[in-house]
């Protein structure tokens, strides 16, 4: 059984997914305004949420793909509340992507919050601690972020943690920047 880390934060725990999460995974993914820049922009149902968990509980269980330590998706519970805010994760790019940007695998950072917890600062909050456990814990080289160029509030989120946005490419008839920062960058300019 592979460890997954939970990470800690000043307003946020990031632990891994739990079976009963899934309520709060089919309402994520049928919420239209969440979907709507995250891979053909369709919400989904309880039948592909339940799927989606089973995958994200094998992870949590066997480890993902990459470097050893890298947690996948994790839970973001906000403190003060014990609400569960959405999802963050630190994985490998997914292929398509990789092919389209032309690189390699890179690990990437991710989120995906519930509308009630936009503009409130979880989404950089936690891909601060991802990137710090990621390049100060597992010692990875480089960490990768994509945003639809639509999706305004996400790239601003990836350049206030420092990613610099590298290229815009096309995939799906979307356009998608990709940004990245290596760990020497990250050292040059430590987050504040």
């Amino acid at each position: 059984m592979v460890r997954i880390p939970t990470l800690e934060t000043e307003r946020l725990l990031l632990r891994p997914p739990r079976a009963d999460d899934i309520e709060l995974l089919v309402k994520l993914g049928a919420d239209a305004d969440v979907m709507r820049y995250i891979g053909s922009g369709a919400t989904y149902s309880r039948a592909v949420a339940q799927e989606w968990l089973e995958r994200l509980l094998e992870e949590a269980e066997v480890g993902v793909p990459g470097p050893p330590g890298l947690p996948g998706w994790l839970v973001l519970i906000v403190k003060d509340s014990a609400e569960w805010a959405g999802l963050a994760g630190l994985k490998i790019l997914a292929s398509q992507h990789a092919e389209a940007i032309g690189i390699d695998p890179v690990v990437e950072v991710g989120y995906r919050l519930a509308g009630g917890y936009w503009g409130q600062g979880y989404a950089t909050e936690a891909a601060r601690a991802l990137l710090e456990y990621g390049f100060e814990d597992l010692g990875i080289p480089q960490i990768t972020a994509i945003a639809d160029v639509r999706n305004l509030a996400s790239n601003r989120v990836l350049g206030k943690v420092g990613l610099i946005c590298r290229k815009t490419y096309t995939l799906d008839g979307r356009a998608i920047n990709f940004h990245s920062l290596s760990r020497a960058e990250y050292y040059a300019n430590p987050p504040g």
